[in-house]
């Protein structure tokens, strides 16, 4: 199975310029957790709910005062739709995400794909990969801690 089989499509997406509270009602319509953002019609960064939460808790400003572009990540790593669930993982293992933005062959946005994504579609097989892939994750946070 490819990434193309399980990513969600289409995808929400932001540009630098939106504003926190924008993104994040942006998230709470389409019930999402991240938006990949959008210059230019070129993928730029991400943005994830938590990304706004620790901006908003950290910095003495409200919502609509801030842009993605203060808080978004901007050194993504991505994956193309015709890789497979496997090296989508191994991926978010090595870049420690739960999310991918997802491009075609011109290096456009195609989709995302998410550990939830992944797990509900793939074959039995690539759940295990999905579980260690959690607990990758959960490890690096309790070793930074």
């Amino acid at each position: 199975m490819t990434v193309k089989d399980a990513m969600t499509q289409p995808v929400q997406c932001c540009t630098p310029d939106t504003n926190l509270a924008a993104a994040a009602a942006l998230m709470w319509s389409y019930d999402c957790g991240a938006l990949p953002v959008l210059d230019d019609g070129r993928l730029a960064g991400i943005v994830t709910d938590r990304d706004i939460c620790i901006a908003l808790g950290t910095r003495d400003r409200q919502a609509h005062e801030l842009a993605v572009r203060d808080v978004e990540t901007t050194n993504l790593q991505t994956c193309s739709t015709q890789d497979s669930l496997h090296h989508a993982l191994e991926l978010m293992r090595h870049a420690q995400v739960r999310r991918l933005p997802v491009v075609d062959q011109s290096g456009l946005l195609a989709g995302i794909i998410t550990l939830s994504d992944i797990a509900v579609r793939a074959e039995k097989s690539t759940r295990n990969e999905v579980v260690a892939t959690i607990q990758a994750l959960r490890n690096h946070r309790q070793a930074a801690a």
